[in-house]
């Protein structure tokens, strides 16, 4: 504690004063009395020619004294220092999966962050960027402390990795409107590196074992359902658990495991129920990180499609077709294509209807020049062009072919080009009133994809696109990703039920949007509304892979790792007068009271 008038102590002086007052003796008053006989033995211990009495106990000398002691202090101007930052800081706090460990960390973290801002002077500014998947800044630089605590405060772990790359080089971007210094958070020790700027490195938590449940996936044949399951363990030293596997939320089975450092474990598990719809796998043992201990899957039935096909003998599309488990093949007149009609996928080879079917999704190839429902022109040589995808349809996996020639199409307003080779569109790829429509420019015939191994697999995947429970079942969903989902052809609402129970509508209008929403990991419902009924489709969401789940690090160190504390602090002073006058205008009326009642 500091004094800025120190001279005020002085005034302590007075307190032998007020002593001295309660010790001198009471001047007496003579009455007359009748008789002194009863005042002998009081008279006989008094000693009446000594100036001094014994000090008593008296609440006015013992709030006098304190008045003067308080009174003296405020007088004498005290202040305590304080460190505070003068400067700008720039706090960039790791909110990725690895801070949900059951060891605080994010607590820890965020605590630290909220202590710098709290330690800033009046001229200092903070600003806060959350470390994760996709970082962004919380909070611009500003200096109203209020403000920056309850944007950490809100602050909360998300279920996905961090993107120490993509955080640097926001933080870079943000440095450069001042020269803050830049604080880390976090309880990794990988690099994070700011071009030409020092980073502070705060790292919270401690090195911890872990084991997590990597991937969940089912396989039917028939009436058969088996679940394969894989664990793997991030730790230095053996670790045991139990595996439980649930069937439609009951317990089906619990496998005893055992895996050695760094192992990868295959557990697999038969019999299961043919009717069984979800699958959750569940580590019994809680360890350092609770989020990887499951892992979840769907059951889906084998059901096969009515699909037409119109096709002057293409013998690819023919055979391919035919062998796929999700089509239930119908072959159809080239010469009498609008007459069709109750089938869910209809295909179009070389020829066209005069308008779309409003039954069912629609796969074109080849479409004829001067067809009534898409301008087409003569084909043109792409031979001499890289294809290229486009657009944000996922429709053409990676898959390596060469295309001759293709028509010369324009692309409607509600498609969008998948594939281009140079400024000619190959693959167009869209939704009109809840109906899938994807059109491939080309004849198959002048390309080499059905030669390649992959084109049944290709075709499968692209039948399985227009049926929602099939391109659910042939991908694994992540979280963060954003899904997109397959309507039925006569779906007049998409809704998905979330593992919280929340209600994401996707559609109307059509096109259906993405799920966005998909950042917990569990199982989620498709909901489509037809005329009579309600479509339910489940599909799981799980973690990244061991993305986040190996919780040990280099240094065992905790706390500032790369200096002892950040720099860039000044002294700030905290003045206590006020404090004191309160306590003081207390004490006299707590005197004025007692002297009152006497």
């Amino acid at each position: 504690m500091n004094f800025a008038n120190p001279l005020a102590l002085w005034g302590l002086l007075s307190i032998p004063a007020i002593l001295a007052m309660y010790l001198l003796k009471q001047k007496y008053r003579d009455y007359p009395v009748p008789s002194l006989f009863l005042w002998a033995a009081a008279l006989d211990r008094s000693d009446a020619a000594r100036p001094f009495q014994k000090l008593r106990r008296n609440t006015l000398l013992f709030l006098q004294l304190i008045a003067v002691l308080l009174l003296c202090g405020a007088l004498s101007g005290p202040y305590i220092t304080s460190a505070s930052r003068a400067g700008e800081i720039l706090l960039v706090l790791d909110c990725s999966l690895s801070m949900q460990a059951t060891d605080g960390r994010f607590a820890e973290a965020r605590n630290e962050a909220l202590r710098q801002v709290e330690r800033m002077g009046t001229q200092g500014k903070a600003a806060v960027i959350v470390l994760g998947a996709e970082p962004y800044v919380a909070s611009g630089f500003t200096s109203d402390k209020a403000s920056l605590s309850a944007r950490i405060n809100a602050l909360t772990p998300s279920n996905r990795p961090a993107d120490m790359d993509a955080a640097a080089a926001l933080a870079q971007a943000v440095a450069a409107q001042g020269n803050p210094e830049i604080i880390l958070l976090t309880d990794s020790d990988t690099a994070f590196e700011v071009p030409g700027r020092a980073v502070t490195r705060f790292l919270a938590g401690q090195n911890a074992d872990n084991t997590a449940v990597t991937r969940v996936s089912t396989r039917r044949e028939g009436e058969r359902i088996t679940c394969l399951v894989q664990v793997q363990s991030f730790s230095a030293v053996n670790i045991s658990n139990s595996l439980a596997l649930y069937t439609d939320d009951k317990l089906f089975s619990i496998t005893n495991i055992t895996l050695a450092p760094g192992e990868e474990l295959d557990v697999y598990i038969d019999n299961i129920p043919a009717d069984t719809q979800t699958l959750v796998a569940r580590l019994t043992e809680p360890d350092a990180l609770e989020a990887d201990n499951e892992g979840y899957a769907c059951v889906y039935p084998e059901t096969a499609r009515r699909t037409i096909l119109f096709t002057n003998r293409n013998v690819f599309l023919e055979n391919v077709l035919a062998i796929l488990p999700n089509v239930e093949l119908y072959t159809g007149d080239p010469a009498n294509v609008s007459a069709a009609s109750g089938y869910y996928l209809y295909v179009y080879d070389g020829v066209l209807p005069d308008a779309l079917p409003e039954d069912g999704h629609v796969l074109i190839f080849n479409p004829p020049v001067g067809n009534a429902l898409f301008e087409t022109s003569a084909a043109v040589v792409v031979s001499g062009f890289a294809l290229s995808p486009a657009g944000t349809s996922d429709i053409m996996p990676d898959v390596d072919f060469a295309v001759l020639k293709a028509k010369s199409l324009t692309t409607p307003d509600w498609m969008e080009a998948a594939l281009t080779a140079g400024d000619v569109p190959l693959v167009l790829a869209g939704q009109q009133e809840g109906r899938q429509v994807v059109i491939f420019a080309f004849d198959l015939h002048d390309t080499d994809l059905p030669l390649r191994k992959e084109f049944p697999i290709f075709m499968y995947d692209l039948c399985s696109r227009f049926m929602p429970a099939e391109a659910l079942a042939a991908r694994e969903l992540y979280v963060g990703e954003v899904i997109a989902l397959a309507p039925e052809p006569d779906a007049m609402d998409m809704a998905v039920l979330q593992p919280d129970g929340t209600n994401v509508k996707l559609a109307p209008p059509f096109p259906a949007l993405p799920l966005s929403t998909a950042n917990k990991p569990g199982l989620y419902t498709l909901l489509q509304t037809r005329a009579d009924s309600v479509a339910r489709t489940l599909f799981a969401v799980n973690l990244l892979p061991g993305a986040d789940s190996d919780l040990r690090r280099t240094s065992t160190a905790s706390g500032y790792v790369t200096e002892t504390a950040p720099s860039a602090y000044t002294e700030g002073s905290i003045d206590l007068t006020p404090y004191i006058l309160a306590v003081l205008l207390l004490c006299l009326l707590v005197e004025w009271w007692v002297y009152s009642k006497r």
